[in-house]
């Protein structure tokens, strides 16, 4: 890379990451919007949304 140019990070969203199609950061709201748990773990939506997927 030439001096002087900064490298452009694109933004991956966790459903692309995960290779879902199910929105896994509605579903992580969604999660902690209700009244599920006191907490959340991280990998907790991307597994429910594979599931429903």
């Amino acid at each position: 890379m030439a001096p002087g140019k900064q490298s452009i990070k694109r933004v991956t969203s966790r459903s692309a990451r995960a290779g879902l199609t199910f929105p896994v950061g509605r579903i992580d709201r969604l999660l902690k919007s209700g009244n599920y748990a006191q907490r959340i773990g991280a990998g907790a939506s991307v597994y429910l949304a594979a599931v429903l997927e």
